[in-house]
């Protein structure tokens, strides 16, 4: 499945598409087939984070996804927050350098989709201090390999998580 993923956005890319949404449903179905579980469920079909309760936050912890220091706090502490998983570079930034690729490949599109894809689990007064500044742009001065440089600039503490490094491999192109 998740080569089909791939496929779709090589699709998509080679006609030039806009249309976040679908982009969105591409984009995050490559990564839950590419992670497994908990992003996989028992019967193989997706699942969506969207405003996750503590349970399915809980259960983000062994996965490729990066927590603040504030959700970890809360989660440690079981206290009765409301989490959203946010994507670390935004969406619209990921698919304009997808738009870039020249000759686009299902590789292509992969090993850019590597470099720049990461989940963050963050409390929701943290999303909301976020999108505040960022909701679909990074820093200024951001150098195009930490992924997690919204946070830094909104002063988000990110902990970092073996399976999510907090930088991204160098640009090959």
């Amino acid at each position: 499945m998740k080569k089909l993923y791939l496929d779709y956005l090589q699709l998509y890319v080679s006609r030039a598409d806009r249309d976040l949404a679908v982009f969105r449903s591409f984009v995050d179905g490559w990564h839950g087939y590419k992670s497994g579980p908990p992003f996989l469920r028992k019967t193989g079909r997706l699942r969506w984070f969207n405003n996750p309760d503590p349970v399915h936050a809980q259960s983000l912890r062994n996965s490729n996804v990066a927590i603040s220091r504030n959700a970890e706090s809360a989660l440690d502490q079981g206290q009765p927050t409301k989490f959203v998983v946010d994507h670390a570079v935004p969406l619209k930034i990921i698919r304009n350098e997808l738009l870039k690729i020249t000759s686009v490949t299902p590789s292509k599109i992969e090993a850019a989709l590597e470099r720049l894809y990461r989940l963050v689990l963050v409390t929701k007064d943290e999303n909301s201090l976020l999108n505040k500044r960022y909701s679909s742009s990074m820093p200024e001065n951001w150098d195009g390999r930490n992924c997690y440089a919204r946070y830094e600039a909104a002063g988000i503490e990110i902990v970092a998580v073996s399976n999510a490094p907090l930088a991204a491999p160098e640009n090959p192109g």
